[in-house]
């Protein structure tokens, strides 16, 4: 079984087990997500997509989901960044604003036409595996006007590897959206 596969039984697999095991209360969530980058080359590359993540809260203070994001990138080494991978977010205090730290990691995908020209006129097609890790500060706050909707801000950076190059782009920016808890 390839490195990829198996990473995505494990997640597959811990998402599954774990809300049978423990008390859960789940939500789901999207954040719209702003970066950029200096890479080592000194090309500054800027980028803007979307996350879209599912979880559980184990309880008051520990919560687990999976990310799903897409960058659209300024990029002359690639112009979309796709991903997903796990999260595991700790809350030191609960109230109506709800400080969090978090850590992810996973796999992804740099692809698109890039700028460098392989002997004729038009760009070439690249596709890079990447794996990632991302730690993130935020905070979670109930909105007010519907039960179980947060608000939800946070500064994260994301380091983002080739597997196959040397290269890599490290995206510092922040994440502004909304989630919903249901259940319990």
């Amino acid at each position: 079984m390839s490195q990829r596969a198996t990473y995505m039984l494990f997640i597959l697999i811990f998402l599954i087990s774990q809300p049978f095991l423990l008390p859960a209360q789940f939500f789901a969530g999207i954040t719209t997500n702003a970066g950029s980058n200096f890479e080592r080359q000194g090309v500054n590359v800027y980028g803007i997509g979307l996350n879209v993540s599912t979880g559980y809260s184990v309880n008051d203070w520990i919560e687990t989901d999976i990310q799903a994001q897409h960058y659209w990138l300024s990029s002359t080494s690639g112009k979309y960044l796709s991903s997903i991978s796990l999260n595991t977010k700790f809350i030191p205090f609960s109230s109506t604003i709800k400080p969090y730290i978090s850590l992810a990691g996973g796999i992804g995908k740099l692809y698109g036409k890039t700028l460098i020209f392989d002997g004729g006129s038009e760009p070439v097609q690249l596709e890079y595996d990447t794996w990632l890790l991302k730690p993130i500060i935020g905070i979670h706050a109930d909105t007010g006007f519907l039960d179980g909707l947060e608000f939800d801000f946070s500064f994260f950076y994301e380091l983002n590897k080739y597997q196959s190059e040397n290269l890599r782009i490290n995206l510092f920016g922040a994440n502004l959206g909304f989630r919903y808890k249901f259940g319990k």
